[in-house]
């Protein structure tokens, strides 16, 4: 099993390995605002998660396209704005 503390309401859409023996979650999850948010997410080595970032407005107004690049101090991911019909590259910090 890769992840068996998986935070409820929520669902992982792409896994990419990070280089260090971890891999970088992209997905989505419902907060406490009941809005279903993109996420990403962490998952080191031991199976310890650390949210790195989400999406302010609901999934059906963003959403990241491709798996996009891992650094060792980041994760850059290109992200569409329906809202604003804009596409944008992100950087999350790690």
């Amino acid at each position: 099993m890769l992840w068996a503390a998986q935070p409820f309401a929520s669902v992982i859409t792409q896994a990419t390995a990070d280089g260090a023996g971890g891999w970088i979650l992209i997905g989505n999850q419902i907060f406490d605002d009941q809005i279903d948010h993109m996420t990403v997410r962490s998952l080191d080595a031991a199976g310890a998660s650390t949210l790195l970032g989400c999406s302010p407005g609901s999934l059906s107004n963003s959403f990241v396209e491709g798996p996009g690049a891992i650094a060792p101090d980041a994760v850059y991911l290109v992200a569409r704005n329906l809202s604003t019909k804009t596409t944008e590259i992100d950087r999350i910090a790690r």
